[in-house]
């Protein structure tokens, strides 16, 4: 998709207004030329005459003016809104995809393309009204020049129009450059993200370290040679445009005149509005060479929608369908649910299941095995963030429907062992303050962080603290299920043992249900069931 058919697409009524503004602008900016070359012709003319030429001149700037930067304001207006919308579209669409999908995007890729990609666009703007207007101005500008004379007017037109013809084309070849280009740039991305999500791997082993910023040095180099390649590339056919303007000069100047004799009356008119609309014609250049970049751009953002809207999980409508379900469940059913794992060519990598088990509310359910077991992969099937590939879940005896996924989902309050912190206290309203603050004190964190506004002041914690804080967020969520995946292999002793004797059994009481996985041995009698899953599969429940 180029920049003009996403405006076309986003906009309505805001395009016509540009073209009359800019229009506006373009026909002020040529009638100046036609105001300077009318009194170059009245050399002898009164003061009262030249007078009559400076206030035409000055209307004609002052229309000039304003419609420009009228122009220039909307254009940026709607590109800024366009943006807007994609941002928070693409934002909505991830949002409603599944996670096994999104899993499967690079997010250095996500990243490129709501930041790189946007500011490209965004800092196009100026030069693309411009570019708008000086098109407008050249058309009038070349129009007076037909008026002036036939001959150079179907000299220039020839000149230039072979001219812009040769420098489309070759544009052509430079937009592809700079698509190679993005994609070394999200490659180049990557390895920087491998330094910072690894960094303490990187600097437990030097020969990594080294490898690994080798890997660093090679992308960067290879980014900075394409971006100079493509920088050429456009410098280049900035100068054959340039070029091709000066070439126009020379003809009208000095060849004209001998072809056509009686061109020499009108050729110091002609060859001032030429050299008028060598300003605009290198706008008009350079604007193309942004609108290129833009549509590149807009293409790499459009790839990475038609992706998301692959993944996404909505109806045709816009709205996901919610359905409720009732949150004093009796229990929740794993029928011969499975799950594999699966490369692009569509090799199985790993399988889960099938899986057979009944969770029944206020238990609490331990999950053990060795590090590919597949807990997790469990844990994800039962909070139906992954779909089965078959089986079913089932609540009090009832199927599981799609459109009552976001309301099953609703039961658990979960943290993963990848878990994630928000800054801000999201999706939890009207907490009293002492409730919040007791927690704190409870995990021993009211020296290290503060809720202020809904914003925790601090997440610069280890990772004890920040799984308490993950604990708070969970507990002040007060879902009837919770998800504890490794939550005590952090924690110092004191803590270790409050989550398994105190906090487990507190929470049950209070007819929680409590799904964690755990290493623990010394704590197995806390459960009332014990999972050992093997290979993907439950090797063995011990309990009743």
């Amino acid at each position: 998709m180029t920049l003009f058919e996403l405006i076309k697409q986003e906009t309505a009524s805001s395009r016509r207004d540009i073209l009359v503004v800019a229009g506006l602008s373009g026909i002020a900016n040529a009638g100046l030329l036609a105001i300077i070359n009318s009194a170059m012709q009245q050399t002898s003319s009164s003061h009262l005459q030249s007078f009559r030429y400076l206030v035409m001149f000055a209307i004609a700037f002052l229309l000039y003016a304003i419609c420009f930067r009228s122009t220039l304001h909307r254009v940026t207006v709607i590109l800024e809104e366009i943006i807007n919308h994609l941002r928070v579209r693409i934002a909505d669409k991830i949002r409603h995809a599944d996670l096994l999908s999104l899993e499967s995007i690079d997010q250095a890729e996500i990243y490129n393309r709501l930041t790189s990609e946007t500011r490209v666009i965004s800092e196009s703007s100026a030069m693309l009204a411009a570019s708008l207007q000086a098109s407008i101005m050249l058309t009038f500008a070349v129009i007076y020049i037909a008026l002036l004379s036939l001959p150079a007017f179907f000299f220039c037109f020839a000149l230039i129009g072979s001219g812009i013809l040769a420098y489309l084309r070759r544009l052509r070849d430079v937009s592809i450059w700079m698509q190679r280009t993005s994609q070394q740039e999200v490659q180049c991305f990557n390895t920087i993200r491998d330094l910072l999500d690894g960094f303490k791997e990187v600097k437990l082993n030097e020969n990594r370290s080294r490898d690994l910023m080798t890997d660093i040095r090679e992308s960067a180099e290879t980014l900075r040679s394409m971006k100079i390649k493509t920088g050429d590339m456009f410098n280049t056919n900035y100068i054959m445009a340039n070029g091709v303007f000066y070439i126009t000069i020379a003809a009208v100047l000095f060849l004209l005149p001998q072809i056509v004799p009686s061109y020499k009356e009108d050729m110091t008119q002609v060859v001032t509005a030429v050299l008028f609309i060598i300003g605009p014609l290198a706008i008009v250049a350079a604007g193309v060479q942004a609108l290129s970049k833009c549509n590149v751009a807009v293409d790499n953002i459009m790839q990475l929608e038609q992706l998301l809207d692959r993944f996404a999980q909505v109806r045709r409508n816009g709205a996901a369908v919610v359905s409720s379900l009732p949150q004093d469940f009796t229990e929740i059913q794993m029928q011969d649910l499975s799950f594999q794992y699966v490369d692009q060519e569509g090799n199985v990598l790993f399988r889960v299941g099938p899986l057979d088990l009944t969770i029944k509310r206020g238990e609490i359910l331990f999950v053990m095995g060795g590090n590919g077991s597949g807990k997790t992969t469990f844990l994800k099937l039962l909070t139906a963030l992954y779909s089965p590939n078959t089986g079913r879940l089932l609540v009090d005896d009832l199927p599981l429907e799609e459109p009552e996924l976001g309301s099953y989902r609703g039961l658990f309050s979960a943290i993963f062992a990848d878990f994630y912190l928000f800054r801000k206290l999201y999706g939890v309203l009207n907490i009293p303050e002492e409730t919040i603050q007791g927690l704190l004190t409870q995990f021993q964190l009211e020296q290290k962080t503060a809720l202020v506004k809904d914003h925790f002041t601090n997440l610069q914690l280890s990772t004890g603290q920040r799984k308490r804080l993950a604990m708070i967020v969970a507990l002040l969520e007060d879902r009837p299920i919770y998800i504890f995946d490794e939550w005590a292999a952090d924690q110092d002793p004191e803590f270790r043992r409050y989550f398994y004797e105190r906090l487990l059994p507190t929470l049950a009481r209070r007819g929680k249900t409590i799904i964690a996985v755990t290493h623990d041995e010394r704590y197995l009698e806390i459960a009332h069931r014990v999972i050992k899953m093997e290979f993907g599969r439950i090797e063995s429940i011990v309990g009743s």
